[in-house]
């Protein structure tokens, strides 16, 4: 029997699969949001510094008004307790996202946010080097614009997303 999978919600957790964000959202709305993605071994997220910092960055950026007890030490604890929760202590893939609260057009009505905490299992523990290669090749379909939200990892995707479908079609093993 499969044991049940967690969230972290503003820090409640909630089953995986729980309807808990909705149709007013405005990461949904409006793609009012901002995530990072990160590799866990253990209880140990690599990288947290940076992955902490561009977020930070970001959410300065976008106006996020971030809880005072939104510290480096508070994210990563509230990671390890997702970690503990799920009971999934191989390497894993962690998502935290940051959205803002909900109301108003495209002009919010608050700048306050709420986080995401989602994890997923990885098939191995440890980073693996590629032994037999890559089919890669080249989307230019689209160019990535550059300006101030370029460094940003947005929850407006379509343009990985558009880059995914090219490498489905052509049987890349990835595409930049």
């Amino acid at each position: 029997m499969e044991s049940k999978r967690y969230i972290n919600l503003n820090g409640t957790f909630y089953q995986k699969d729980a309807p808990v964000l909705g149709s007013s959202n405005r990461a949904f709305l409006y793609g009012d949001a901002l995530f990072e993605s990160m590799h866990a071994n253990g209880t140990t997220v690599q990288f947290f510094d940076l992955h902490y910092k561009r977020l930070i960055d970001s959410s300065k950026i976008l106006h996020f008004e971030l809880p005072e007890y939104f510290s480096f030490d508070f994210m990563k604890n509230e990671i390890r307790r997702l970690i503990q929760k799920n009971r999934s202590f191989k390497g894993s893939r962690i998502r935290l996202s940051l959205f803002r609260d909900s109301g108003g057009l495209f002009t919010p009505s608050t700048n306050r946010c709420s986080y995401l905490i989602e994890q997923s299992e990885l098939p191995f523990s440890n980073y693996r080097l590629n032994t037999k290669g890559l089919v890669i090749d080249i989307f230019d379909r689209i160019r990535k614009p550059f300006n101030i939200l370029s460094g940003m990892k947005s929850a407006n995707s379509l343009l990985f997303v558009l880059a995914g479908i090219y490498k489905k079609e052509n049987n890349f093993d990835d595409c930049l």
